[in-house]
């Protein structure tokens, strides 16, 4: 082998080689925060894995009227039981008890109705995280409470001065049913920031 093609074989060598070096799966970092009354897996603490890797996670509350919410990157909130897979570096992962306390915009819709009937906001109050009172923006109130199901913990928001409205749903979802003046329909709602 003369010399020229010695130094191209040991360039050609060199080249796949570092090819193969920056082809292989980046570390990336995925740190955990466990809020207090959570329970499960993975545990709080930084951890890293290959990219693409998938993460499953499970948390429950350790106070069973509670809900737990997981938040990644303080922005997508996602179900007590899921995974993740880590398309980049420094994900945060975020198990804490959902408090639905605050603002909602509230849709509502008869079961006879092809469009929403009523659209207004609701504000949610109370000392505590699972009951209180609250206030809707056409100046109606009452009280709200939470109660535990084996499909997931409901809500339940009872006017005292809407007529007979009551509406009930999932407190993770923040949607469901209502019924009154002799009617019935579905309620969604999306937090107001």
């Amino acid at each position: 082998m003369d010399r020229g093609n010695w130094l191209l074989s040991v360039a050609i060598s060199c080249l796949i080689f570092l090819i193969l070096i920056n082809c292989q799966p980046l570390n990336y970092t995925l740190t955990v925060i466990v809020d207090e009354g959570v329970t499960g897996t993975p545990e709080s603490g930084k951890y890293t894995y290959k990219e693409l890797s998938t993460v499953e996670y499970s948390y429950t509350p350790i106070n069973p009227l509670h809900t737990v919410e997981v938040l990644i990157n303080d922005k997508y909130r996602k179900s007590a039981q899921d995974s993740i897979v880590l398309y980049g570096d420094e994900y945060v992962l975020r198990a804490k008890i959902m408090d639905v306390r605050g603002s909602w915009k509230i849709k509502m819709t008869k079961s006879d109705s092809t469009s929403v009937d009523f659209e207004f906001t609701i504000t949610l109050t109370g000392n505590y995280v699972i009951s209180g009172t609250f206030t809707d923006s056409r100046g109606y109130r009452g009280t709200w409470d939470t109660s535990y199901a084996y499909t997931g913990n409901i809500i339940t928001l009872t006017y005292a001065d809407w007529k007979d409205y009551i509406l009930t749903g999932t407190y993770f979802d923040m949607s469901g049913n209502f019924i009154g003046e002799g009617t019935t329909g579905k309620w969604s709602s999306e937090r107001v920031k």
